[in-house]
């Protein structure tokens, strides 16, 4: 400012432009400086912002072996002097698989197990309850589904039917389920009440002792992984 208020006319407009072309000057090296980098828009940001919330998504098929899973049963054991008590067997040796459609949104869901293998922290009370009454060990829970909400990573509420097999009887049961899916997991856990007379499991009891009702709550709770 003070050089300009001593300078004519003339020489100003020769400094101006000479300030002028430097910056020009200035301005191409630092682009040519980077011809590789791209100049980037609203635009390109918001299409990258789109593409990765796609690439969110379910899409495909996926399937999942179960890689965690615990199962419970709780028995309302009624003794004669003392009145119910709730007795909760526990199994924690569960297989299975799983799988999702993300097209026909269509899922199946297989879990087995043992009842040799549930512990109430007891082992007579084990034997007394159900090891002496069920013939055939073997346990299965399966579920086929058809137009299944889902919502990746988020977990979804309904009430399935599934089959469960129990001593060599299979009976369609509805089950109150949570479950959510990823790409990479599955999560379910679900819980019903079942009628062990239903499977052709005579109750436990001891006369003059104690009995057992014949209406089992049953809860389940499994991880998946991809496979």
């Amino acid at each position: 400012m003070f050089i300009l208020t001593f300078m004519d006319q003339k020489s100003t407009y020769y400094l101006l432009a000479a300030v002028g072309v430097l910056v020009f000057g200035g301005l191409v090296y630092m682009v040519n400086k980077n011809p590789e980098v791209p100049a980037t828009t609203m635009m390109d940001e918001s299409s990258e912002i789109s593409e990765k919330s796609s690439s969110d998504n379910l899409q495909g098929t996926y399937e999942y072996t179960i890689t965690e899973g615990t199962v419970k049963y709780v028995a309302n054991k009624v003794f004669i002097a003392t009145g119910p008590t709730n007795v909760e067997g526990v199994n924690t040796s569960v297989t299975g698989s799983g799988y999702f459609d993300s097209a026909t949104k269509m899922g199946h869901v297989e879990a087995m197990f043992s009842f040799s293998d549930f512990s109430t922290g007891n082992a007579a009370r084990d034997s007394d309850l159900f090891q002496n009454y069920v013939s055939n060990k073997d346990i299965s829970i399966i579920g086929d589904f058809t137009d299944l909400a889902m919502v990746e990573g988020t977990d979804q509420n309904a009430v399935l039917p599934l089959n469960v097999t129990i001593n060599g009887v299979s009976k369609q049961v509805d089950f109150n389920v949570t479950y959510n899916v990823t790409p990479e997991t599955l999560m379910a856990r679900g819980d019903s009440m079942i009628n062990l007379v239903d499977f052709g499991v005579k109750t436990p009891n001891m006369l003059d002792v104690y009995t057992v009702e014949d209406q089992v709550k049953i809860n389940f709770d499994v991880m998946g992984s991809r496979k």
